[in-house]
């Protein structure tokens, strides 16, 4: 990224990271890298970070938006692609929804991502125990520093 280039003009050229062809994890990232070019920073890294430092287990990229007619794809345009996975001890899948930080994400994006997780969790075995009730949103920042920030599907109840 040059000075005169914003994180926007960035995120929308959607090329794969440098290197990342020809790392490790590309290989079972390229499919959906290419489907979803825009989002080819943050699922390359998400997903980089994860297994790697992290060390989620069972990590997958998955197409949110390949139905048509979804809420997901009503809201977005296009779908999203998203990670599943399951941290390390963990008792079920959790999702992680993988993005730039300049992103501009609405309530009704959140409910299209929730949805598509309903109906992938229903509808494939592999996946039956996802977590339905929370996502991990993984923000990309320009100097592919990712932070994770857990949404809560709906209100809950502070801890305190």
């Amino acid at each position: 990224m040059t000075t005169t280039e914003s994180v926007m003009d960035v995120a929308e050229r959607g090329q794969v990271p440098v290197g990342a062809k020809t790392h490790s994890s590309y290989e079972p990232l390229k499919e959906i890298m290419a489907l979803y070019p825009r989002q080819s920073g943050p699922i390359f890294h998400s997903y980089t970070d994860l297994t790697h430092a992290a060390r989620w287990e069972e990590m997958t990229a998955v197409d949110l938006g390949k139905e048509k007619q979804t809420r997901l794809q009503r809201v977005s345009g296009s779908g999203w692609a998203g990670l599943i996975g399951r941290r390390p001890g963990g008792k079920k899948l959790e999702a992680v929804i993988p993005c730039h930080i300049a992103d501009t994400l609405s309530t009704s994006f959140f409910d299209g991502i929730y949805s598509a997780l309903a109906t992938l969790s229903s509808s494939e075995e592999r996946f039956e125990e996802l977590e339905t009730e929370h996502i991990l949103l993984a923000v990309l920042s320009p100097d592919s520093t990712v932070v994770y920030y857990k949404l809560a599907k709906g209100l809950v109840k502070p801890v305190n």
